[in-house]
């Protein structure tokens, strides 16, 4: 239950304080597409056309143009093609169809079900031939290194993990890229696509206080069981990071199970932090934990492609 997983977020981290107001902490990959609600929220935000162009048909564009250089890391053979935070699968499509000596099975991996069989049907829907089978997971971030080890077998004994959408930026990128490397077994190969930040690392918080992101996260608030008249939306840098949070507009006490939080007028609950890395940094901190890598950027340095190779 949605409510219980935000419930153990808020209680596991607690607060701190800013002055005389309080700041919760719930900024979970995973709780983001956690329900139905989330998913369809965040389905209609990659469609915003500025969304869609920055990160969705930059990965796309990326992919095609990397087809030689990700062609021969990757090579012959099968493997599960684990897509974490899958969306509708147009990502992994791409990348199936520019992929000429690999056998495949499609593993989308998401919180909510319903994402994971929207990509599957996606991806069916193209008839590649190789794509041999479908496994789809319903897993968190944090459940990660045991979908990578469940989904090895005798027929698909490597991984090639795609961690696409910027979902790095929501990470703190040293601990999430360790946690993942011990995941991996050698050979398997990671595809990261992020945005690279140039000039100052933190800019144009305009961009995450429109109001489309409020339509997405929302549902986490609601699910508490806020109500919209009861807190305001909004976006700012903070600890070193772009926050996307709620204010309270009034005291609220919240229970779930037997516990109480009493929240107070002027609190805020932060639903997403946001990092922003230069290429520098995130070529540094692949080479920390994977052999072999590179970095494929696009023309407008601002996006790029990292495939690491364990």
């Amino acid at each position: 239950m949605l409510k219980e997983s935000i419930f153990k977020e808020l209680i596991k981290k607690g607060y701190s304080k800013e002055g005389s107001s309080r700041v919760w902490d719930i900024s979970n990959q995973s709780l983001l597409f956690s329900s139905p609600e989330l998913s369809r929220a965040f389905l209609e935000v990659r469609n915003v056309p500025i969304y869609k162009k920055n990160i969705v048909d930059r990965e796309i564009e990326l992919i095609k143009e990397s087809k030689g250089i990700l062609n021969g890391m990757i090579g012959s053979g099968s493997f599960n093609l684990i897509d974490m935070r899958c969306a509708e699968g147009e990502r992994a499509l791409a990348f199936l169809k520019i992929l000429s000596n690999a056998k495949f099975r499609y593993c989308p991996v998401s919180a909510d079900e319903s994402l994971a069989t929207l990509a599957v049907n996606g991806v069916k829907k193209s008839k590649l031939k190789n794509v041999i089978s479908y496994s789809p997971q319903k897993a968190g971030f944090e459940d990660f290194g045991n979908v990578c080890v469940m989904l090895r077998n005798a027929e698909f004994q490597r991984n090639v993990i795609l961690l696409m959408g910027s979902t790095l930026a929501t990470f703190e990128i040293n601990d999430f890229l360790f946690n993942l490397s011990n995941a991996m077994f050698k050979g398997d190969i990671l595809i990261i696509g992020n945005g690279i930040r140039t000039g100052k690392r933190l800019v144009n918080l305009d961009v995450y206080n429109n109001k489309f992101f409020d339509k997405w996260f929302v549902h986490l608030m609601k699910s508490l069981g806020f109500n919209e008249r009861e807190i305001s939306y909004g976006a700012r840098f903070g600890n070193s990071r772009i926050e996307c949070l709620y204010t309270l507009l009034q005291d609220r006490e919240i229970e779930h199970n037997g516990k109480k939080i009493n929240f107070k007028k002027g609190d805020r609950v932060v639903t997403v932090g946001i990092y922003k890395y230069f290429a520098r940094e995130l070529e540094k901190f692949c080479k920390m934990y994977f052999p072999e890598g590179q970095i494929l950027k696009d023309e407008d340095n601002e996006y790029a492609l990292l495939v690491c190779k364990k």
